[in-house]
């Protein structure tokens, strides 16, 4: 089966699911446990100093 859509529509639509696969990736995130670092830890993990 195919079907014709304008890719501009396309586009659009595969970036909806990204954001939900990255929302529902943000959710699971939260609720895992495990050791945390501060923010300040992860700046200077990354080499950025600020």
């Amino acid at each position: 089966m195919a079907v014709v859509v304008d890719p501009d529509f396309f586009e659009r639509a595969v970036e909806a699911l990204e954001d939900a696969e990255d929302v529902a990736a943000a959710r699971a995130a939260r609720t895992e446990s495990g050791p945390t670092v501060t923010h300040e830890e992860l700046l200077r993990e990354l080499g950025i100093e600020g």
